[in-house]
């Protein structure tokens, strides 16, 4: 049937790369206008590693400059002073709720990320975060653990050896204990808004992830790649078609655009445009698609209610139906020199993130004097 008239938000966009500032923070909006997109999400990165300390301040940038931008915060790691009790982290939440972001990311449950933050979002630390989360709304997007194939030295690709996913030499989490962890947090607050990026990572085990839903039923799943995802769709066509429609109300659409510091951004927005206007396809025709490295993979032919709700209105509910909220310039410029201070000296980051961070608290500061 197509996707005529059909509204597009990507849910799941991050902001990658040191080398070209302006043009980097202008790829979600330049992806968002070449395929007519109703809206963007921006998810923060910061507890990816140490140079990944501006993220948050990456993504206030992003949202200044283009103020219909979604943007979701992620907790602060990677630099000096960080108050990582319960109350710390309860105030850091309350703050970027403050500064505008729309929702929270949480990264911390992939494995890589699991081992250098030390310990699980079911500590105690996290708590009263929840509590607050929980009683306030406010939505999630979760990454909880990585494809199976990247706990098996013979199976993980080598792209993810390069990138640090590999788990299984013994110093990271099973993926099995990363779901644990998760769901000791569901269990205490059913009432989370929370939606899990990749399809949880259970498109293999499709029985799992229907007892998820059932289970927790304010969670949702994501549809944003790994390739992977598409590919174990097509090996169970008719079930993983069957779930989407039974679920329908609780599919997310989103793409991972702009990951990477590499490519250019001038490529990023070509490849993200491709990788929209093939999921498009793929969801509502039933035509033979070209996937990643040139697999193929059928359409599933959604019906037009299936494909409004995933494409749109799932994520418009998870926001109240509201526009992303407007940006607090003051605050955003005061968290971005304090971030930009504790980088400093043991806490130092690489020269292209520090680069980076001085540009971005610079260009605040210019809007918040031009305001």
């Amino acid at each position: 049937m197509g996707m005529e008239n059909i509204p597009v938000i990507d849910s799941h966009i991050h902001i990658r790369g040191y080398h070209d500032l302006k043009n980097t923070l202008a790829v979600a909006q330049n992806i968002s206008e070449k395929c007519s997109l109703a809206g963007v999400n921006v998810l923060a990165l910061s507890a990816w590693d140490a140079d990944s300390a501006g993220q948050n301040v990456l993504c206030m940038a992003c949202k200044a400059l283009y103020p219909e931008t979604y943007a979701y915060a992620n907790f602060d790691y990677f630099y000096e002073g960080v108050d990582k009790t319960a109350m710390g982290r309860l105030e850091q939440l309350k703050a970027f709720m403050a500064m505008g972001f729309d929702g929270v990311k949480l990264i911390e449950t992939k494995p890589s990320s699991r081992k250098f933050v030390g310990i699980g979002l079911d500590d105690e630390s996290y708590e009263l975060c929840f509590d607050y989360m929980e009683k306030e709304q406010i939505p999630i997007i979760w990454h909880v653990a990585d494809p199976e194939e990247n706990w098996d030295a013979e199976l993980c690709g080598e792209y993810a050896k390069e990138h640090g996913w590999y788990y299984g030499d013994g110093t990271f989490l099973s993926k099995e204990e990363l779901y644990q962890e998760t769901f000791r947090v569901l269990d205490r607050h059913p009432g989370l808004k929370v939606t899990f990026a990749h399809m949880l990572f259970l498109t293999k085990d499709i029985r799992r992830a229907a007892e998820v839903m059932e289970k927790y039923p304010n969670v949702r799943l994501d549809i944003t790649p790994g390739c992977e995802l598409y590919f174990n769709f097509d090996a169970d066509y008719e079930g993983w078609r069957n779930f989407l429609l039974r679920y329908q109300d609780r599919i997310v659409f989103g793409t991972d655009n702009g990951w990477g510091d590499e490519p250019s951004p001038a490529e990023k927005v070509e490849s993200g445009s491709k990788i929209i206007r093939m999921l498009k396809e793929y969801f509502s025709t039933e035509n033979i698609v070209e996937a990643w490295d040139g697999k193929e993979i059928k359409g599933m032919n959604l019906p037009k209610e299936a494909l409004e709700r995933i494409f749109a209105g799932n994520f418009m509910e998870l926001q109240k139906g509201k526009k992303s909220k407007p940006i607090n310039l003051a605050q955003a410029v005061s968290y971005g020199k304090n971030v930009l201070e504790r980088t400093k000296g043991e806490r130092a980051i690489g020269n292209d993130a520090r680069k980076q961070l001085e540009e971005l608290v610079e260009m605040l500061s210019a809007m918040e004097g031009n305001g």
